[in-house]
């Protein structure tokens, strides 16, 4: 019995260490690309204590009316505290229509392609716009989303009267732990 326990512990952190060595995405190594087609570092992305990474779509009608919502959160937190990162996961999406999505709504992130899905993959996001609040080095304060506007698809609130993402950024400049770390986000699935 005890040597069945060895074995599959021994089984499982080779395991561990195989993915960890043969993962291309661990330790900030993955390599993303801007609008531009420069490649990009995931550790590029946090540049701040605290990073806010957006899941969007071009085509996502949240996305859209979301921008707004981002830019009154850029005002209020500023450059040098927290760091937005808009990425738009999959191939679906030539960066010509991102630039375009960019200059009509102006959402206020650096705008990422992540063609291989690797930090969909790694946040295991679901949807757009999904938000995720890193701390440095990497610890995830919250994800889900942005406020309880959109109840379910096709469903709103008329007042919005929870605003997780920004009570989570707040707390974690505050040194605290955000008192809501997870909401189930309601949105378009990434393809």
């Amino acid at each position: 019995m005890i040597r069945s326990r060895f074995f599959w512990v021994h089984t499982i952190v080779l395991t561990c260490c195989f993915l960890i060595a043969g993962n291309p995405d661990c330790h900030g190594q993955a390599r993303l690309t801007s609008l531009a087609g420069e490649p990009l570092a995931v550790s590029d992305l946090m540049t701040t204590e605290l990073t806010v990474v957006i899941f969007m779509s071009p085509e996502c009608p949240l996305c859209e009316n979301y921008s707004a919502s981002l830019k009154q959160l850029r005002s209020v937190f500023s450059e040098n505290e927290v760091s937005f990162v808009g990425v738009f996961s999959g191939s679906w999406y030539t960066s010509e229509e991102i630039i375009r999505f960019m200059a009509r709504y102006q959402p206020p992130v650096t705008a990422v392609m992540d063609v291989d899905y690797i930090l969909k993959h790694r946040f295991a996001a679901s949807v757009t716009p999904e938000a995720v609040l890193i701390k440095a080095p990497g610890e995830i304060m919250y994800q889900g989303k942005i406020d309880n506007w959109i109840v379910s698809l096709g469903k709103k609130r008329t007042v919005v009267t929870e605003y997780y993402l920004r009570d989570a950024i707040k707390a974690c400049l505050l040194g605290t732990r955000p008192e809501v770390s997870q909401t189930e986000p309601v949105g378009c699935f990434i393809e």
